[in-house]
């Protein structure tokens, strides 16, 4: 036996005695793998809490909704005065926990990291269509219709100002505003052809998807909306560090492990 399971065979005695199920998921987030975790489930000797120490670099969102869904329903507990039912897990990060591992965190109640540890934002990877086994951001074609936008006005109203208020021109208003709208046309015209709008609207919906997920999965962690439309498609890059610092912007209850 390694080290690391001689630890995490160790860390599960110990917690075994405080009426604690410790589950260790390492690897890719698939259906296989939720597959596995209910069915785990369902063998185990039913205990009132969870740790799960995660360590992926994302998969399917799909299947980090099962997964969390699925350690919500069996470890879950009810406030007698409210009423109201909540999830009773911690997730342990040990070192990295990405894209659809991030979606996985929020279903729990609390988040554990470890100093070197790091999330990611939960960005959908699409495949590429002309290459095989080769994944692109979700968010490029967003990115990219964001950018050119900005280009475009920019361009627009620095044509119309040279063109209206130059001394030796003087167009008209109208007339400067019909040619810097010609000329900027021209310009941008070919380079949004080359946007897939059917690609574009795959993207739309996949990050819909996270957004519909991270909602129904949210109870008394994550901070809101906002934190969850910053998971989504507020970092520049799907290799975004979301360290400890920054995951206390984002969750509630973050801290670190003890010994």
């Amino acid at each position: 036996m390694s080290d690391v399971y001689k630890e995490i065979d160790s860390l599960v005695g110990e917690l075994g005695k405080e009426d604690t199920d410790v589950l260790a998921y390492f690897g890719e987030i698939d259906r296989k793998g939720s597959d596995r975790v209910q069915s785990l489930i369902k063998q185990r000797t039913a205990k009132s809490k969870l740790i799960l120490m995660l360590a992926t670099r994302g998969g399917s969102a799909d299947a980090a909704y099962v997964i969390a869904r699925t350690l919500q329903n069996a470890y879950c507990r009810k406030d007698n005065k409210t009423d109201i039912s909540s999830s009773n897990f911690t997730i342990f990060v040990p070192t990295y926990c990405k894209s659809a591992g991030t979606l996985l965190t929020i279903g729990a109640d609390a988040l554990v990291m470890a100093p070197e540890a790091e999330l990611g934002p939960i960005d959908v990877q699409l495949r590429k269509h002309d290459e095989v086994g080769e994944r692109t951001s979700g968010l490029n074609a967003h990115q990219a219709v964001r950018s050119l936008s900005t280009h475009v006005d920019e361009t627009f109203k620095t044509l119309f100002v040279r063109l209206r208020f130059d001394q030796q021109l003087a167009f008209s208003t109208k007339m400067a505003s019909e040619i810097a709208c010609t000329i900027t046309t021209g310009l941008f015209s070919p380079i949004y052809g080359q946007i897939d709008p059917l690609r574009l609207a795959e993207t739309e919906r996949m990050l819909e998807i996270s957004v519909q997920y991270g909602k129904r999965l949210a109870q008394q962690n994550l901070k809101g909306d906002e934190s969850l439309a910053r998971l989504v498609s507020g970092y520049p890059s799907h290799s975004f560090v979301i360290d400890y610092t920054e995951a206390q912007g984002l969750f509630y209850k973050v801290s670190a492990p003890d010994k």
